[in-house]
């Protein structure tokens, strides 16, 4: 299990092993999870003290190492990590940590390889002048005594002496609950059969999709879909899962009357909704929407319409109405283009419809970037955490986002454009994951994005617990303000996020 980025220190610059750091034949230097290593970014020439991260329990943490070969190539390097171990005598145990190698993709536009992938730490070359950043994550158990917890990480090249850099992971007191406070829609649609070399139909081919299912919902992640039929008695355990924020009834509004009234008997109804209707341009969309709600409220009023808007004004037919006119009253999750709140109508009509009782999601895709942050390839690291903080400062408590394996030009090690017939310069769009086939995994790989998109959804957490603990939003609110000043303004720095989130992890320490 790989878990996500939180925060990284870097300290007091001292020397490793050799005195003349000019001497060094490779250096090795800590990088936040939110900053993107590429091959060329100059090392930072200065052994350091140590590596140093923060978390709660029940939280998913990392950070990189960067190694910089200089002069010539570095083989067969190995990391390797020691027990994390309070000065008390507990110790994290070593199945809570796993080590990635940050693997690169090629982006045609840019001309250049960009970081994304984390695949399997195996031995691996460093060549002359390049860097190779490995990605070092735990999960942190419920049960952890607080405080820090230290170890040491050992580099070693087979044509090289070996390093050795100290590692501090800080335990907070204070737990995340495994209920996610952001609900999302995630679909795990596409060609991953193909792509992993597994027959259709086959009981491998079941337990794969189920592995994916599996691998986002750690990652705090929600699928659209289950991973087997709503109506089977399979769904049980996965409409149980505390975990689990949302999912979809399939279909188009007609739903089986006996199947909402198990869901409703068992206590899953409140994280169901019906979507047949997607970004309506045209009077008869929405039509269809007061259609699929007048039945609705006609045989399950508490079941809920998820609808997408990504204009404030759908048409010419609208005569100037906005959509949250033209669909009132027949939908109950109101889902804009997150760059519509950049309009103050739109903030304002959303606000109304959440103190009506309705949830106020938005979604991000593959257009109006920049300045909107994203989940493209392209992105500064820091853009998927960023959406989670400008979610809790307009009062959005969903996101959906439209594709994780949506591979549609190709494997996607070679071709991370994932619309390459409509937008072949927009990255990483719809393809969050990577196939594990290519790297001898059965299931996905992950990506840097991916981890950040988790780490965004625990920030959030971050925030909620504070506004609960403290008795107001607006203790929350203030600290959001240090990260993000709008939908356009935001914070590119990495340590200046991490700051306000450290900040927030002492006050819900105490």
């Amino acid at each position: 299990m790989l878990p996500v980025a939180r925060r990284y220190v870097l300290l007091i610059p001292v020397m490793i092993l050799i005195s003349n750091t000019a001497t060094l034949a490779y250096v090795i230097w800590p990088a936040s999870s939110m900053e993107k290593i590429f091959r060329d970014t100059p090392a930072r020439h200065m052994p350091t003290k140590g590596l140093k991260l923060y978390a709660a329990r029940n939280e998913h943490i990392a950070g990189q190492l960067v190694i910089s070969a200089q002069e010539k190539p570095l083989s067969q390097v190995e990391v390797a990590m020691s027990p994390l171990r309070h000065s008390r005598g507990y110790e994290l145990s070593p199945q809570a940590v796993s080590l990635s190698l940050v693997k690169y993709v090629y982006l045609g536009a840019h001309d250049r390889d960009y970081p994304d992938p984390l695949a399997p730490l195996r031995p691996f070359d460093v060549k002359a002048g390049q860097n190779q950043p490995v990605w070092l994550a735990w999960v942190i158990p419920k049960n952890t005594p607080p405080g820090p917890y230290k170890g040491r990480v050992t580099v070693s090249a087979e044509n090289e002496p070996a390093h050795t850099i100290p590692i501090s992971v800080n335990i907070w007191n204070f737990t995340l609950p495994d209920e996610p406070i952001v609900r999302n829609a995630f679909t795990l649609s596409g060609p991953i059969l193909e792509y992993e070399g597994v027959a259709d139909g086959s009981a491998q081919a079941s337990a794969l999709v189920k592995r994916y299912y599996e691998f986002l919902l750690e990652r705090r992640i929600s699928v659209r879909d289950l991973p087997v039929a709503l109506d089977s008695p399979e769904a049980a355990p996965y409409l149980s899962d505390p975990r689990l924020s949302s999912y979809r009834i399939p279909g188009e509004g007609n739903v089986e009357p006996g199947l909402i009234n198990r869901l409703e008997q068992h206590g899953w109804l409140d994280k169901a909704y019906i979507r047949v209707v997607d970004e309506p341009k045209k009077a008869e969309r929405f039509a269809k929407i007061h259609q699929i709600g007048k039945a609705m409220r006609a045989s399950h009023p508490d079941l809920r319409q998820l609808v997408c808007f990504n204009r404030k004004v759908p048409g010419e037919f609208a005569g100037g109405k906005p959509f949250w006119k033209l669909a009132d009253n027949s939908v109950q999750i109101w889902c804009p283009f997150a760059p519509l709140f950049s309009d103050p109508a739109v903030r304002e009509a959303m606000a109304q419809r959440a103190e009506a009782g309705d949830e106020v999601w938005w979604y991000v895709c593959c257009s109006r970037r920049p300045p909107y942050p994203n989940f493209l390839t392209d992105c500064d690291g820091i853009e998927p955490r960023i959406v989670f903080w400008q979610m809790w400062k307009y009062r959005v408590v969903g996101i959906l986002y439209w594709g994780v394996v949506a591979w549609r030009s190709g494997d996607p090690w070679e071709n991370p454009a994932g619309r390459v017939d409509k937008y072949p310069e927009r990255y990483g769009d719809g393809m969050l994951l990577y196939p594990g086939k290519t790297v001898g995994v059965f299931g996905p790989v992950t990506s840097f994005r991916l981890e950040n998109i988790r780490d965004g959804i625990e920030d959030y957490q971050y925030l909620y617990l504070l506004a609960c603990k403290s008795g107001s939003r607006q203790v929350s609110d203030k600290r959001v303000d240090g990260v993000v000043k709008s939908l356009e303004t935001y914070t590119r720095e990495a340590a200046t996020l991490d700051r306000v989130r450290n900040h927030i992890g002492r006050l819900l320490s105490r």
